[in-house]
């Protein structure tokens, strides 16, 4: 499984479906004895969308920032000008909630979505695009929806117990080492 805790993160940190499929290959094939044709599985864990945005935001209040994400996509990092930072500097500090939605370069808006889509569809990153955004949201939407509908499985962290039942099941003779667990912030309603 390739997860930070595997291997790293050979296809950049907190990598998108377009940046895994683009690059496991490559990453793979670079190891010792390892250049073969591969078959991936996919699978996630989704999170509440509010939460996780919410989530987001603190993580940059106190401090972290996604600067080491790659957003990659068609062979090419998106620039500053396509993504820019919401911040000056190293980080951005203490930003309010207003700040943090306003900020148009802003990745957690619409996360998920993006990245379990295929961006290659939906131009990428790139301003040239002659999509309008409503066009490539509705792409990316679309995308996101078509991948995790073939994924191999998917859970939900409010359901830890159920979704390591449906990950084992549906990858046969996977164990967990030890089971999921709830993390003691996440309600269920």
């Amino acid at each position: 499984m390739i997860n930070r805790n595997s291997v790293n993160w050979p296809c950049g940190l907190h990598a998108s479906y377009t940046e895994m499929t683009s690059c496991l290959d490559k990453w793979f094939n670079a190891q010792p004895n390892e250049n073969r044709k591969r078959k991936y599985r996919y699978m996630t864990i989704l999170r509440d969308p509010i939460t996780r945005f919410f989530s987001e935001w603190m993580n940059v209040r106190s401090g972290r920032t996604w600067m080491e994400s790659r957003l990659h996509c068609d062979g090419r990092d998106a620039t500053i000008e396509e993504v820019p930072w919401c911040f000056q500097g190293t980080r951005w500090v203490e930003p309010t909630l207003d700040e943090y939605i306003a900020c148009p370069g802003n990745m957690g808006i619409n996360r998920m979505t993006r990245m379990l889509a295929n961006l290659s569809l939906s131009d990428c990153y790139r301003l040239d695009s002659n999509k309008t955004k409503a066009q490539r949201e509705e792409i990316m939407l679309a995308s996101a929806k078509y991948n995790l509908a073939h994924f191999t499985a998917f859970g939900l962290t409010e359901y830890p117990e159920q979704t390591q039942a449906l990950i084992e099941k549906a990858v046969s003779g996977m164990k967990f080492k030890s089971p999921l667990e709830r993390d003691p912030d996440i309600k269920v309603v």
